[in-house]
């Protein structure tokens, strides 16, 4: 009983220690929706060209980094696009360069790409890099530009531009 109390002690010590932390920090949640032009290139040869739709959410833990989710899906209605098209989901860090009005970031990550586009048909998991500039007209919202490569062998990569919305971004002081 006596070493169970303990573990429990020294568990609310860290977990506190750890909400204190975070909230120095002051992470901070946001999400986007992009759209705009894609291609894929798979290393076995064929190409496709479609458009893409993007939804990310992210979270920042400090002014200079943090992570985020994005899940895609072309919207062509192009012959040359499959019944299934092009879905996408990737994992990524993101690093930050903060300006006053301007937000230039990198991403990379890792990325899961399933494709039904012209003479492509099948799915890779492979690493994912981006770039991308945020431009703020108001203190939470920005309109983006990014581009993201989702796979270095087989790639499919976007040009997408979009909005984002950052949940009490304080970069703005």
């Amino acid at each position: 009983m006596f070493l169970s109390v303990n573990k429990f002690l020294v568990l609310a010590a860290l977990l506190v220690a750890a909400t204190q932390s975070a909230a120095e920090t002051q992470p901070h949640r946001y999400f986007g929706l992009f759209g705009g032009d894609a291609r894929i290139r798979p290393g076995e040869g064929g190409r496709g060209t479609t458009n893409n739709l993007n939804f990310k959410l992210g979270y920042e833990y400090g002014r200079f980094w943090g992570a985020e989710v994005h899940l895609g899906k072309d919207y062509s209605r192009d012959q040359s696009v499959g019944a299934d098209g092009v879905q996408y989901g990737a994992a990524m860090l993101r690093g930050n360069l903060p300006f006053d009005r301007v937000n230039v970031y990198g991403l990379l990550g890792l990325a899961s790409v399933s494709a039904d586009v012209a003479n492509i048909d099948g799915s890779y998991t492979n690493g994912a890099a981006g770039v991308g500039i945020e431009l703020y007209g108001s203190r939470n919202t920005a309109v983006a530009f990014e581009f993201v490569q989702y796979g270095f062998d087989d790639r499919y990569s976007t040009a997408s531009l979009g909005v984002i919305h950052h949940f009490d971004w304080p970069h703005f002081r």
